[in-house]
This record gives structure tokens, sequence and C-alpha cells, in this order.
């Protein structure tokens, strides 16, 4: 319930920034005040920052409603994370981390390197490399994306390692 409450208020503000966007693009009275080039980049800007985030937003919404597809699975071969399987015996442990305020469990992996070498996608590749360079974890599990607590989370988390690797 509470990821849904969450969701709910995350699309209200899309909307409202979305309204703004075209706000600052179509008012003659902020256009006479600021002129005319200014609001209309800022509101082109927001249009597409918020507007395309709200679209991958509700894609991934939607296809997860068809294909029963969940943020955070827990398998026996794998943790699976926004679709992403990260072989158990790839994983070292998890540390719970706050970024920018928000809680964020990283996922701690024996060989980043090897793990990163195996993707075969290579903006994703990419990606994992620079998360890993900036943040030094290849993959996260957002809590804010659950409907567990940070603390829950990163307990059940570790109780399924530590089963997945006495087993």
């Amino acid at each position: 319930m509470r990821l849904f409450l969450r969701k709910i208020i995350v699309y209200v503000l899309l909307v409202a920034f979305i309204a703004i966007g075209i706000w600052l693009i179509s008012d003659v009275q902020v256009h006479e005040k600021y002129g005319a080039i200014q609001p209309i980049c800022i509101g082109i800007l927001t249009l597409l920052f918020f507007g395309l985030g709200s679209l991958v937003m509700l894609y991934r919404d939607i296809r997860s409603l068809f294909t029963h597809e969940q943020y955070l699975q827990f398998t026996d071969e794998a943790l699976v994370i926004a679709g992403d399987k990260v072989a158990w015996n790839d994983i070292q442990g998890f540390q719970l981390l706050k970024i920018k305020g928000s809680d964020i469990i990283a996922v701690i992996l024996k060989s980043p390197e090897t793990v990163i070498s195996r993707c075969q996608k290579p903006w994703k590749r990419w990606l994992m490399k620079v998360n890993y360079k900036h943040f030094g974890m290849v993959y996260s599990i957002a809590v804010i994306n659950t409907n567990f607590t940070k603390d829950e989370l990163f307990a059940y988390c570790c109780r399924e390692l530590d089963r997945r690797q006495t087993s």
C-alpha cells in the first residue's frame, strides 16, 4: 500500500511540473516580464525532463501489470532487481546506504569487474562501470520501490543470502 501511495504522489508531482512547463511556454504575461526566450527554454526543458520521465515510469508500471514483473525477486538461482539477475554466488553481501536522502541497499559483489564484463548490452555495461566507479556498486536496490522499510529489506536480503550460501 505504501508503494501505491508513493507512486500516486510522484505522478501528481510530475503532472504539476508538466503543467508548470506548459505555463512557462504559453503564458504571455511571463514572456512580457522575463522575455520570451528564457521561460520558453525552461518550459521546454521541464517538459522534456518530467514529461519523458513520466512516460518511462508509466510504461514500466503498465508493463509490470501485464507481465507481473516485480521490482525485486528472490529466486533460488539469483536476486532479480528490475529484471537484472544477480547470481547468489556473485554476491558477497549487502550494505545499507543513504544517497541524497534516498535509502539504498548496495549489492556488494565478490568480483564486480567479472560481473560487468558478462553483461551483453554495451550501454548497460557502460552504466554499470559508471556506477561502480562513482558509487562503488554495480547493483543497488532502491528501498522506495518496495513495500518494506529499509531495515526490514536489509535484514531480509541478508537472510536470503545466508540461506543461499549455506545450502
